[in-house]
């Protein structure tokens, strides 16, 4: 084992609930919470809620915010909310020398456009996720670093699973009791 900090990315299109299952999974594992969506700029937020994709140039000055954070905290364990939908961009996190894995949120397309059209105070509607499942780069037979998990179960078992899932590929204990995930 090396003394990196970890950082564990819990990836999806929207609505695919990587905010929701990474807060959780941050409370429960001890590790801080960010947020990539809170890297975005207000222009970007109201093209994205206009269901207007941003740009290349946007999408990677939104990148380089996230990982400049990323860096001036590398010295705490964290678990981040990102879309992952480009491989350079997860390349470009695998980069940074924490110890990276990602959980990739994945479910079928009528679920997660239910979930986004249930979403309030959110500047992406169920409009915006055709234009993110077609941009989304499924991961490469070298990305093996990335767990899929399918998210058409109930929120209580995909939290189960991706815990399961960080603890037993990290061969980690959590106060030698079954896991417990508080989701309220």
């Amino acid at each position: 084992m090396n003394n990196r900090s970890s950082l564990i990315v819990v990836m999806g299109v929207s609505g695919s609930g990587k905010s929701h299952v990474a807060s959780k999974l941050s409370t429960t594992l001890g590790f801080s919470f960010v947020e990539a969506d809170d890297f975005h700029c207000d222009e970007s937020k109201k093209r994205m809620a206009n269901n207007i994709p941003i740009t290349d140039k946007v999408r990677q000055c939104w990148f380089d915010l996230v990982c400049h954070h990323l860096i001036n905290h590398s010295d705490k364990n964290i678990i981040l909310a990102f879309s992952g939908l480009k491989h350079k961009h997860r390349q470009g996190l695998r980069s940074l020398g924490f110890n990276t894995q990602f959980i990739w949120l994945d479910g079928k397309e009528e679920i997660i456009t239910e979930r986004l059209s249930k979403r309030r105070h959110h500047f992406v509607s169920a409009n915006f996720l055709s234009g993110q499942l077609k941009a989304m780069e499924p991961p490469d037979e070298n990305e093996l670093d990335i767990i899929k998990i399918n998210i058409d179960e109930d929120i209580e078992a995909v939290l189960f699973d991706c815990l399961q899932t960080i603890v037993n590929k990290n061969d980690l204990s959590i106060n030698q009791e079954p896991l417990k995930i508080n989701i309220n």
